[in-house]
């Protein structure tokens, strides 16, 4: 996996962890839509990124 695909996952893993500690503390804490649209759009980037990173040609299969 490429190393700015984990980040961004990570980055997500960190909010949702967030936003779980608020829920500890207050039941009723919803995130808001943008937030969890957010996070949907930034991990299906890290799957663009690491999907580009395998289909990336080469120089040397560009030769052939």
């Amino acid at each position: 996996m490429h190393n700015d695909a984990r980040e961004l996952i990570h980055v997500v893993m960190e909010m949702i962890d967030g936003t779980l500690e608020h829920y500890k503390n207050d039941q009723h804490h919803a995130p808001a839509a943008w937030l969890l649209e957010n996070w949907w759009h930034t991990l299906n980037a890290s799957i663009k990124i690491s999907c580009s990173t395998f289909s990336t040609p080469t120089e040397s299969s560009q030769e052939s």
